[in-house]
C-alpha cells in the first residue's frame, strides 16, 4: 500500500458508509409479503388457516412500518454521504499518495448513493428491486475495501476498539473480554455481529451462546441447506414451508424472485431442528 496516506480516515469513511448501507439492506429484507394461503401447501399444519388470516389482517400495518424503516434508512444513508468527508471520495478525487484501493471505495460510495436516491421513488414491490440491487452491490464493494484495510495492524486495532465500544454500549453489563469474544466469534463464523450476539428467544440465553461447530446464522436456500447436510431438497423445502407457519423469525422472503430463485432464505441455525429431525428419520 502507498506510504504517507491516511488509511484510518479511509477506513472510517468506508466503515460508516457500510454500516448505513447494511441498515438499508436489512430494512428491505424485512419488508413483509402476503403469506402463502393454506390451500397452497400440501398437508398444512393444524391452525395454519387462523395464522394466515391473522397475518393478512396485520399485513398492511406491518408493511407500512417496514416501509417507514426502509425510507428512514435511505434518508440516513443519503445524509451521511453529503458530509464533507465524502465529497471528494464519491467524485474519485484522491491525493497522489492514494492506493489503488481507493477506486473500489469510490465505486462502492457511488453505488450507495444510487441506492439512497432510488429508494424514495419506490412505490411498490416491483420498484424495490432497483435500490436493493444498488445497496447489495455497494455493501459488497465496501466490505471488500474494509477487509483489505483491516489487514493493516493499526486499522485492525481501530476495528477492534469500535466493535468493543459498540457491543458495550448495547450491553452495559459486558466486560471488554466478553465483547472481544463475541466480536472474534462473529468474524470467525462470517456472520454479522447482530446475529451472533442475540440469544435464542425461546430460552434464557445470555447473548454469548455460540452455534454448533460448522453451523452459522447465514441465510441459505432450501437447496443449499439440503446439499450441505446431504438430505432431500424437495422434502426439506416442504418441511420448511410448514415450519414457517409456526415461526415469525429465522427466515427472509426474497423480493420478486425469478422462477429459478428460492422464495425464502433460512437462517441455518434456526432450522437445524428440522434438518436434524430429517436426518434422524432417514437413519431410523
Amino acid at each position: 500500500m502507498a506510504k504517507g496516506f491516511d488509511y484510518a480516515a479511509m477506513w472510517s469513511i468506508a466503515k460508516d458508509a457500510h454500516d448505513a448501507v447494511n441498515a438499508l439492506v436489512t430494512a428491505i429484507h424485512q419488508l413483509p409479503y402476503r403469506p402463502i394461503a393454506p390451500w397452497a401447501i400440501r398437508n398444512p399444519p393444524p391452525g395454519c388457516h387462523k395464522k394466515w388470516e391473522d397475518a393478512l389482517k396485520t399485513l398492511p400495518e406491518r408493511r407500512a412500518k417496514a416501509a417507514d424503516a426502509i425510507r428512514n434508512a435511505a434518508e440516513n444513508l443519503a445524509r451521511l454521504l453529503t458530509e464533507d468527508r465524502y465529497v471528494a471520495p464519491i467524485a474519485g478525487v484522491w491525493p497522489p499518495s492514494a492506493p489503488k484501493l481507493t477506486s473500489h471505495l469510490s465505486i462502492g460510495l457511488k453505488t450507495a448513493e444510487s441506492a439512497a436516491h432510488a429508494t424514495p421513488a419506490w412505490k411498490d414491490d416491483a420498484y424495490i428491486d432497483q435500490p436493493k440491487r444498488y445497496a447489495v452491490s455497494a455493501e459488497s464493494a465496501l466490505k471488500m475495501v474494509i477487509a483489505e484495510l483491516e489487514r493493516r495492524p493499526e486499522i485492525a486495532e481501530m476495528a477492534y476498539q469500535r466493535q468493543v465500544e459498540k457491543l458495550q454500549t448495547k450491553h452495559p453489563d459486558w466486560s471488554a473480554a466478553d465483547a472481544l469474544a463475541t466480536w472474534q466469534n462473529s468474524r470467525n463464523d462470517n456472520v454479522s455481529q447482530e446475529t451472533t450476539q442475540q440469544p435464542d428467544k425461546g430460552g434464557e440465553g445470555t447473548g454469548n451462546e455460540e452455534p454448533p461447530q460448522g453451523i452459522t446464522g447465514a441465510k441459505m436456500s432450501p437447496r443449499e441447506l439440503a446439499n450441505k447436510h446431504d438430505i432431500d431438497n424437495e422434502a426439506l423445502r416442504k418441511r420448511l414451508d410448514r415450519w414457517r407457519y409456526d415461526h415469525d423469525t429465522g427466515y427472509v422472503e426474497v423480493s420478486n424472485p425469478t422462477p429459478r430463485e428460492p422464495k425464502y432464505l433460512y437462517d441455518e441455525s434456526a432450522v437445524m431442528p428440522v434438518i436434524d429431525a430429517m436426518k434422524a428419520k432417514s437413519a431410523g
